[in-house]
C-alpha cells in the first residue's frame, strides 16, 4: 500500500510542556511506527491552510486573536489548551494537512493518507480552541 504521510518539523515545535499529556514525544513515537510499517511511505510536506480555507471554518475575529496570542509568546489559551510561537505556523500546517492528504490520495498518488500533525483540530470550534486543538483540521 502506498501511504502518503503528511507532516512537517514544525509539529515538534509546538511546544505544549514537558508534562502536558500531547507533546512532541507522541508525534515522534508516531513516525516510529510508520516506519516500522509495511507501507509505502510517501513523505508530503504539510502546507499551510490559506485564509480563505481557514475562514470558511474559523471566525475572522478568532483567527486573529489566536495569530496575536502566539505572536506574543503564547501561554495557556485553557487548562487544556497552550500554544508558543512556533503554534501559529504548526496550526496552519495541521489544517492544511488535510486537504494535501485529501488531494493526493484523490489524485492518485497514494492509496491513503496519514495526516502526523500537532496540534491536533477535531475538538476547536468556529470561535474557541479546546481539548488541545487550535483550527478544526477536519471540518
Amino acid at each position: 500500500m502506498r501511504l502518503a504521510v503528511v507532516t512537517h518539523e514544525v509539529f515538534l515545535a509546538h511546544d505544549t510542556g514537558s508534562g502536558h499529556p500531547e507533546r512532541p514525544d507522541r508525534l515522534a513515537a508516531a513516525h516510529a511506527g510508520l516506519e516500522l510499517s509495511q507501507a509505502q511511505l510517501i513523505p508530503i510536506e504539510a502546507p499551510p491552510i490559506d485564509d480563505v480555507e481557514l475562514r470558511r471554518v474559523h471566525s475572522p475575529d478568532y483567527i486573529e486573536a489566536i495569530r496575536r496570542f502566539c505572536a506574543s509568546g503564547g501561554g495557556a489559551i485553557d487548562a487544556d489548551t497552550v500554544v508558543v510561537g512556533e503554534s501559529w505556523e504548526a496550526s496552519l500546517r495541521a489544517a492544511g494537512a488535510g486537504l494535501a492528504a485529501i488531494e493526493t490520495v484523490a489524485a492518485g498518488a497514494a492509496d491513503a493518507a496519514f495526516c502526523a500533525v500537532r496540534p491536533p483540530g477535531h475538538h476547536a470550534t468556529p470561535s474557541r480552541a479546546m481539548g488541545f486543538c487550535i483550527f478544526n483540521n477536519i471540518a
